[in-house]
């Protein structure tokens, strides 16, 4: 009996374990039901939220084009700006509730970012997704200077034929569009317009440097004037003048005076600084002059002539420098800084010239006879003019700058300037030409001419002539960007004095207030516009080449042919309007999709 009774508890306590059991599991069950359908919603919102982002992001996309290609938006930077701002206060909501946002991306123009958010489901459930669309707007712009530039051929009239055969032709064949529609005044205004403001960009002259003042009140100079008889010798300071006749002169030390400071030997080394308040002049031959700090005068500083001159330091004169004759081919003259002089400085017949920094003169620059080898790392700049005759080989690291004329006669064999351009407040002229290279451009306030030949020269930025721009033969010229000519004065904007124009490349535009006359060319390669206010002529094109390349041409007149035109070759426009033109169409461009 005892027995069945604790078969019963034992299977009473089995039980209530079983319904424990049962009852903790179904909890467990519950939970991980309940979590799995909370889970299944966060996903479905989350791949709700996603899809209704990218949604909006899509539409956005869709009207942005429509607006930019189809209706062709036109706003600057600011206005574009502007609308984002405006935008970005009361963020659009589309039907389906994405937020829209636009921002700018840092240090880029017209560069922007497109940002669709779209929260779903609530509370703990809600789940948020953020699609970023980025985009690069090119706009057009309001110019109406893009009417000038805004077919492959913009002239009152039709472009000529050569009998029936077309002469003018788009890169597949097929006739050019043509846009007549302009009256000539309204052509006018529009193209000076766009003249002037390119011709605004033309570089300005260089300001001269200062000559260094003359620092006697550093030194206590002792009375009266001194005749150096030693040498070696040390320092020699004195208020007068100083002097020595000595056939060789080392001086340890620097030499100061007051007043002039005369040498007449062949060779004189000063280990330190030559600073006078007068003249410094060199009698005799120099065989050698070595200074290895600054030479400074505050009157004229005159070399008769050298075979070797070094100078550590700078060369400054608040008057005049001359250099007559330095015929060493090996050091010739070397100076560490700087030439600088108050008013003017002459080189005459320099076998080698080397200058670490800049030559300036307040005044003129002078190089007569014949410079063989020179090296000046960076500028040339005169207040006055710069004049050089024939040039084996000049190297200049920046600019060659002067606010009057520049000239430069005889034969040019090497021309190098790197980094900078050739800038004239008056005339540019250049002789013969065998090798030229310009990273900038050459800018003259008025007339640019080239002399008798260029062989091979290369300008990398524009050539910028307010009146005439001459070319009296060219055999290859290269320019990277322009040529702009014009009627200061009188002048006759382009003048090629109907020479042979063997090879011409302009990367941008040619332009004239005047008329442009072309002479006879083997090749012509211009990557925009060629365009004038008055009537384009244009000459023979060789058989060797038998084609030009223009990316249109505009005109306030006709375009003509000459009388002698053979009918070798054509006139082949592959359409590019100048930039800021507004002959551009607006684009936009997007750059793919990022969601968080």
């Amino acid at each position: 009996m005892k027995r069945h009774l604790n078969e019963r508890g034992s299977s009473l306590l089995l039980a209530l374990f079983l319904v424990f059991l049962v009852s903790i599991l179904s909890v467990s069950l519950l939970t991980v039901a309940m979590q799995g359908h909370a889970n299944s919603i966060k996903g479905e919102n989350i791949e709700a939220a996603n899809y209704a982002a990218e949604s909006g992001a899509a539409i956005t996309m869709r009207a942005l084009k429509e607006s930019v290609v189809k209706q062709k938006l036109s706003l600057e930077q600011t206005q574009i700006d502007a609308f984002i701002a405006d935008f970005n206060t009361k963020p659009l909501t589309l039907d389906h509730k994405p937020r829209l946002t636009f921002g700018a991306v840092p240090g880029e123009s017209y560069a922007y970012t497109l940002t669709s958010t779209r929260s779903v489901g609530a509370d703990k459930l809600a789940k948020e997704k953020a699609v970023t669309l980025r985009f690069k707007l090119v706009p057009g712009t309001n110019n109406a200077a893009g009417a000038i530039f805004g077919k492959d051929i913009v002239a009152s009239d039709d472009p000529p034929t050569h009998g029936s055969n077309d002469v003018f032709l788009t890169e597949d064949g097929s006739k050019p569009q043509v846009d007549k529609s302009l009256a000539f005044n309204e052509y006018k205004a529009l193209f000076l317009d766009y003249y002037e403001s390119k011709m605004a960009t033309r570089p300005l002259p260089l300001t001269p440097l200062q000559p260094q003042s003359v620092p006697l009140g550093n030194y206590q100079l002792a009375a009266g004037n001194y005749t150096i008889n030693a040498t070696p010798h040390a320092s020699a300071l004195y208020s007068g003048k100083i002097s020595s006749g000595l056939n060789r002169l080392v001086v340890n030390g620097d030499i100061v005076a007051g007043d002039d400071f005369t040498f007449g030997g062949n060779e004189l080394e000063i280990n330190g600084n030559l600073i006078v308040g007068g003249s410094i002049t060199f009698n005799s031959y120099l065989n050698k002059l070595k200074v290895t700090g600054n030479m400074i005068a505050g009157k004229t500083i005159s070399f008769n002539s050298s075979s070797v001159v070094e100078i550590g330091g700078s060369i400054s004169s608040q008057d005049a420098i001359s250099f007559n004759g330095i015929n060493d081919s090996d050091k010739g003259l070397t100076v560490g800084k700087s030439i600088i002089a108050e008013k003017g400085i002459s080189f005459s017949n320099l076998n080698k010239l080397t200058v670490a920094d800049t030559i300036s003169s307040q005044k003129n620059i002078t190089v007569s006879g014949s410079l063989g080898e020179g090296s000046i790392g960076k500028s040339i700049v005169a207040g006055g003019d710069i004049s050089f005759a024939n040039i084996s080989k000049l190297r200049v690291g920046s600019s060659l700058s002067a606010n009057g004329s520049i000239g430069i006669s005889g034969n040019i064999a090497e021309m190098d300037l790197p980094n900078g351009s050739i800038i004239g407040g008056s005339n540019i002229s250049f002789a013969t030409i065998s090798r030229m290279n310009v990273a900038g451009s050459i800018s003259g306030a008025q007339n640019v001419q080239f002399g008798d030949n260029i062989t091979d020269a290369a300008v990398g930025g524009s050539i910028f002539a307010p009146g005439t721009l001459g070319f009296y033969g060219i055999n290859k010229l290269s320019v990277g960007d322009s040529l702009l000519a014009g009627s200061k004065n009188g002048s006759t904007g382009f003048d090629f004095r109907g020479k042979q124009v063997s090879s011409l490349y302009v990367g941008g535009t040619i332009l004239s207030t005047n008329k442009i006359d072309f002479p006879p060319m083997n090749k012509l390669n211009v990557g925009s516009f060629v365009g004038s206010i008055d009537k384009i002529t244009w000459g023979n094109l060789d058989n060797g080449y038998g084609t030009a390349h223009v990316g249109g041409i505009t005109t306030g007149k006709q375009i003509h042919l000459t009388s002698s035109w053979k009918p070798q070759g054509g006139v082949i426009i592959k359409y590019a309007p100048p930039d800021g033109s507004g002959g551009g169409e607006p684009t936009i461009d997007f750059n793919g999709w990022s969601s968080k």
